[in-house]
């Protein structure tokens, strides 16, 4: 008993030393940036590499988020479940008929949106492969815990989504300073990205583990139908209002709002509460579920069509979008035959042509007796 009092004490200890350390630097760095960290660089330098080194901490991830978006149209509610690791993205996402279920894994975003007891014949499933940067969610809870950069927007050119590191390397600097005052001091940051039309005003806190506690977004463009037109500039301001320490030193937002303004007063508020969260503990991601055969499989990487066969897999080389659309499509019984069925079409076929020659016969027969008897 003895021995495992002093075990337990020990491991306690280590913890808090590992944590004292941690606080001790971080006021060390806050300290000392009258000094060392008043350039611009040195800021960025600092503010990416805790935000870097904070990520990386991070080998596994399981979460729930549930959002509530409320606009002029209405208040909506979704949820997700979503498990990440290094190699693989995977989320669910319940909706009132049908649950969309995503996969992101070697570089494409995999989508099926399928109904209980689907039936082929009906088509009502859908696939999808797309960029993995394509945003087909909006109960991302990896986006409203701001561990990268959120875009805010749908787009079916799906822009890139950067970590604070991947953006300052693809973004002028407009602005780097300390704002606030010890402890609440916060590295403040001003990114254009380069040629593109949105910049980033980011806020780093060093007492979170200098995760990210703010994100604004300015979108700037143009209606495309009409050249002349004025820009038009959107504004998306992500902000986190509650953080869980969910282990020594590792802080997690818990609960995130976002207020999207188009210019038109047409404001939309999100609320993200995201609980159930595991970092770094095993995590078993559920499989994704396959279409039915004979459901279409959109490829938008690729800009082809294909029609999926048994298990979901693609079938044939597929057809460019654009093109005449499956003339020559498989049906489902051809993708999964049933060799119990008798084709009834065959032997229709077989007494079609005699049917029509007695008929060509007795009408050619009535209609000649009717000349004769006039001649």
């Amino acid at each position: 008993m003895v021995q495992l009092g002093i075990s337990f004490l020990q491991r306690v200890g280590f913890m808090y030393t590992k944590k004292l350390f941690f606080t001790l630097a971080s006021c060390l760095l806050l300290c000392s940036n009258t000094h060392a960290q008043d350039k611009k660089e040195d800021l960025v330098q600092l503010a990416c590499a805790g935000n870097q080194s904070a990520l990386a901490a991070i080998e596994t991830y399981y979460s729930k988020c549930n959002l509530t978006c409320e606009s002029p149209a209405g208040i909506g509610k979704k949820n997700t479940e979503y498990w990440r690791n290094s190699a693989l993205i995977r989320i669910r996402e319940p909706h009132a008929i049908t649950t969309l279920d995503v996969k992101i894994e070697k570089g494409k975003l995999y989508s099926v949106q399928i109904a209980p007891n689907q039936k082929a014949d009906r088509n009502m499933a859908y696939t999808h492969i797309y960029d993995p940067n394509f945003r087909i969610l909006d109960a991302n809870p990896w986006d409203y815990s701001l561990f990268v950069l959120p875009f805010g927007l749908m787009s079916d050119e799906a822009p890139p989504v950067f970590t604070l590191t991947e953006a300052v390397s693809r973004s002028t600097v407009r602005k780097a300073e300390w704002v606030g005052k010890h402890p609440a001091r916060q590295i403040h940051l001003i990114l254009d990205i380069n040629g593109e039309p949105r910049s980033y005003e980011v806020w780093v806190d060093p007492s979170r583990n200098w995760l990210i506690n703010r994100c604004v977004m300015t979108y700037r463009s143009k209606n495309k139908r009409k050249p002349d037109a004025k820009e038009v500039e959107w504004k998306f301001d992500w902000k986190v209002t509650d953080w869980t320490e969910i282990k020594p030193t590792l802080f997690v937002p818990t609960r995130s709002t976002s207020v999207s303004d188009t210019g038109d007063d047409f404001i939309i508020t999100k609320t993200a509460e995201i609980t159930n969260i595991r970092i770094n503990e095993p995590i078993s991601p559920p499989a994704m579920p396959h279409a039915p055969a004979g459901t279409l499989l959109f490829d938008k990487i690729e800009n082809r069509i294909y029609p999926l066969g048994p298990n979901g897999v693609p079938q044939g080389r597929g057809q460019r979008v654009g093109e005449p659309f499956y003339p020559t499509m498989p049906t489902p019984d051809k993708l999964n035959p049933n060799p119990n069925r008798v084709d009834r079409s065959a032997s229709y076929r077989k007494w079609l042509l005699p049917i029509l020659v007695v008929v060509a016969l007795a009408g050619g027969l009535f209609f000649g007796s009717r000349y004769l008897r006039k001649a």
